[in-house]
């Protein structure tokens, strides 16, 4: 069995992974294509209109998976705890992640597992959110006309 830390990078980095298929698959009909064109424009430039080409799908795939793929990084959190006291004596308790039972929360398994949690919230949820608004901010002008 996986441990979640691997889980976590294999749910948030597959996106990624998806995401980049898919700009290349543009760049590679962009290129396709260009080979039998008669005049024959720039390689750099019909790269680009390629990775155009297909910018929109990737921006709703990246839609997509941000709430799936946050609502896993920020699972590196929750803990359940346990009493483990005998009945009568001071109450001892310790929690365990919901998601590994096998991870002690507060330990050095469950901080490795949190800063990769850390590292991918700066990726998805953040990441996202700053690649949308500077899109946004880019159209504004074109927008208001």
């Amino acid at each position: 069995c996986l441990g979640y830390d691997l889980r976590l990078v294999v749910s948030a980095l597959s996106p990624v992974v998806l995401i980049a298929l898919l700009m290349g698959t543009g760049i590679a009909l962009r290129l396709y294509y260009w080979r039998t064109a008669s005049p024959r424009p720039k390689l750099w430039a019909e790269a680009a209109l390629g990775l155009l080409d297909l910018t929109p799908a990737g921006l709703v795939l990246i839609f997509c998976f941000v709430p799936s793929i946050s609502a896993s990084i920020f699972r590196s959190w929750s803990c359940q705890a346990y009493t483990i006291s005998p009945p009568g004596e001071e109450l001892e308790q310790v929690s365990y992640m919901r998601q590994d039972a096998s991870v002690e929360c507060g330990t050095e398994d469950h901080e490795s597992i949190t800063d990769v949690a850390v590292g991918f919230i700066v990726l998805w949820p953040v990441g996202s959110l700053v690649l949308f608004t500077s899109l946004l901010a880019a159209c504004y002008k074109p927008l208001q006309a």
